[in-house]
């Protein structure tokens, strides 16, 4: 009797659904620990806050917000162009949601989280983990490069 040519597909894709399904919940213990970090710095720090609105100065509160978007902008166009080097770039905007969520990690302890996400969230966009990694050490050339040029000048 031959063999049932439908049933190997069925258990790959049976494997592939509880693989995410574990890769869901281990982003959602992530996600939970940044949460937890953020909050505990937060709180750990209230008393040095000072939060009197009649204090803000408002133009500069917006100098800084506009600096920050355009920070975000110009850390996804690069990783955009590092990833475009090996040909493996996802589009623009996947570039900066990668930016975005793996900035987040910073707040976990130890200083690997922000690259690892940076990898695993590009490896969710379709780029190779290997292609991702590579491309980091490249835009952190980049990143020390430009802090170099314009420190001297």
């Amino acid at each position: 009797m031959p063999a049932e040519p439908d049933s190997a597909p069925d258990a790959a894709t049976s494997r592939l659904s509880a693989g995410l399904r574990w890769a869901k919940i281990a982003w959602t213990f992530v996600a939970a620990a940044i949460i937890f970090f953020l909050v505990r710095s937060l709180l750990a720090n209230w008393s040095r806050l000072d939060l009197s609105l009649d204090r803000i100065q408002w133009g500069w509160l917006a100098a800084s917000a506009a600096l920050f978007v355009a920070s975000y902008a110009v850390s996804s166009w690069l990783w955009h162009e590092c990833l475009a080097v090996f040909e493996a770039s996802p589009g623009y905007w996947a570039c900066f949601e990668t930016i975005a969520l793996a900035q987040l990690a910073k707040y976990l302890p130890g200083g690997v989280w922000a690259v690892v996400g940076q990898v695993e969230l590009s490896r969710r966009a379709g780029v190779r983990r290997a292609t991702a990694l590579v491309a980091v050490g490249l835009m952190s050339a980049a990143v020390i490069l430009t802090g170099l040029v314009f420190g001297v000048i």
